[in-house]
């Protein structure tokens, strides 16, 4: 048995007294299920395990747990590689850890013992991605990326060494980064060095070693002199959706040789949303009144009261006609009105779900509810010039050859709605590829060998709301799913229902970024990009 195994068989009673701290009712489960992951009676396995916070790992340390790498966090949670026999397995996922990662097992470990030319011949590759040096306050700087070939061992560990020009050297450790879960690079935070590196190599735990890399200056925030004739600035001012698809048309009939549009195949929303009023004083007692369809859809300006019905023992009713919403209260035997605010709310949902959904405003459970005088049901959206219909995401493709022969590349913009800036950058980038193709040489030999894909807004409508309406949108715009009690009140409509398209698709309440429920949402975002790496 190995002294690790050995380690690990002695701590097993500790591991095995361990438990987390109770998870919070309240808490949401975890985004994706954990693989099943099993070790035969009495064999031990380095495992990955998720724990739910640091707080958690502290405990295991001092419970004896052998721990076989520095810890990692992902998305809040630690990541923790552990070596554990069936048993320790058992008892940790009992008490709220979650196996992600089975590494390698004893019998793996045996089977792999090899020869040192078996050894060599296991190495991995290792290539610079990145190696930049800078000046600034007087102080050196170096910045690397470097990426292994073997992209599935997470506790690959990769050093970079540094040469100066008088022969000082020095290293440091690079730590692995992934992205939804795949290995992209090991990297590090720039590092402080003497004076100007002039080479750098990287080495790893598992034998592989870079060739040898000269550091390049650090091109700065001012770009190099464009060619003579260059064309650029293309943009000028800010874009919305709908200036953004005239520029996507434009450039597809000035250069059809070089462009396709794509329309991609999930429609949005659409720039709509319900209507909606508050029947009575939200400072005193009142219900939100919602029509089920969307405002534009035929009940902006339906109108909803609260009546009277001016006779003893009448039972709460409503009627429906010619677009106003009318609710008699019950009354008792005085002809006095006992309807409350629950009563009406539950009421309008019951008999109208096809038509009409109702909620208590925050404060208003449970009491008296008020006669209310015809109050007008709307959207409140600012942008009547706007096109409520569901829109479609568009893309350019932008290539000589354009039949999936050539290496493709995405860029992508305005994931938030807010970021008016970006899909500038990505139309500017398009347009400069096109004007320039006759003309500059390296623009020519970018768009002959390679298959551009240019998405400049992934969000119209939460764009379009956030140019017409509350320039703070950052997530897309959807309300279809059920609203916190007191968020549909036209008071709030900043925080309605929306979807954040960076996480992952599922429906969020505008009132927290991270609250989310299970139901997909019909927006924009993830379904029109596949798996992709690209920055927006």
């Amino acid at each position: 048995m190995s002294p690790r195994v050995r380690l690990a068989a002695t701590a097993a009673a500790l591991i095995l007294g361990f438990s987390f701290a109770e998870t919070p009712a309240n808490a949401e489960p975890a985004a994706d299920p954990a693989p099943a992951i099993s070790l035969g009676s009495g064999e031990h396995g380095l495992i990955r395990f998720r724990l739910p916070d640091t707080a958690a790992l502290d405990r295991l340390v001092a419970s004896g747990a052998d721990l076989a790498a520095r810890p990692k966090t992902d998305s809040g949670a630690v990541l923790a590689d552990l070596v554990v026999d069936d048993a320790q397995l058992a008892e940790l996922v009992k008490n709220g850890a979650v196996p992600v990662q089975l590494i390698q097992t004893e019998a793996d470990a045996a089977a792999r013992k090899p020869s040192s030319k078996r050894l060599a011949a296991a190495a991995d590759t290792l290539t610079f991605l990145q190696a930049y040096w800078w000046t600034t306050g007087g102080r050196t700087f170096l910045q690397t990326q470097v990426a292994t070939t073997a992209t599935d061992d997470p506790d690959v560990e990769i050093t970079v060494t540094w040469t100066t020009a008088d022969g000082a050297t020095g290293s440091f450790p690079l730590v692995r980064f992934e992205d939804s879960g795949e290995y992209q690079y090991h990297y590090a935070l720039p590092q402080p060095l003497p004076a100007k590196p002039v080479r750098v190599t990287a080495t790893s735990s598992l034998g592989g070693t870079s060739r040898a890399v000269t550091p390049a200056v650090w091109p700065g925030a001012t770009p190099p002199p464009a060619p003579a004739g260059y064309q650029k600035d293309f943009v000028s001012a800010y874009m919305t959706p709908t200036d953004i698809a005239a520029r996507i048309k434009r450039l597809a009939r000035q250069y059809p040789k070089l462009v396709d549009v794509l329309n991609l195949p999930n429609r949005t929303q659409g720039y709509r949303r319900t209507a909606v009023a508050y029947l009575g004083d939200p400072n005193a007692a009142a219900v939100v009144v919602e029509s089920v369809k969307f405002g534009d859809q035929g009940f902006n300006g339906v109108q909803v009261r609260t009546v009277d019905p001016g006779a003893k023992n009448r039972p709460l009713s409503a009627s429906y006609a010619d677009r106003v919403l009318t609710i008699r209260l019950a009354t008792d035997d005085a002809g006095k009105t006992i309807s409350t605010t629950d009563d009406v709310a539950n009421f309008i949902t019951a008999k109208y779900p096809q038509r009409f959904r109702a909620t208590v405003e925050a404060g208003s459970a449970g009491l008296p509810m008020p006669v209310v005088a015809p109050v007008r049901l709307d959207d409140g959206l600012k942008g009547t010039e706007v096109s409520k219909k569901p829109w479609t995401v568009q893309a350019l493709r932008i290539g000589k050859v354009r039949d999936g022969s050539k290496i493709g590349v995405l860029a992508y913009s305005q994931e938030h709605a807010r970021e008016w800036a970006t899909p500038l950058v990505t139309l500017e980038f398009a347009e400069r590829l096109l004007a320039n193709y006759a003309t500059d040489p390296a623009t020519r030999e970018l768009v002959d060998n390679v298959d551009v894909f240019i998405i400049p807004t992934v969000n119209p409508d939460g764009a379009n709301y956030s140019f017409n309406d509350f320039n703070f949108q950052r997530k897309t715009w959807s309300t279809t799913a059920p609203a916190p009690t007191g968020t549909r009140a036209t008071g709030t409509r900043g925080v309605w229902t929306s979807t954040g398209t960076t996480r992952s698709g599922r429906t969020s309440t505008g009132t927290s970024a991270a609250a989310r429920t299970a139901s997909p949402a019909p927006t924009p975002g993830p379904g029109n990009c596949p798996r992709r790496r690209a920055a927006t």
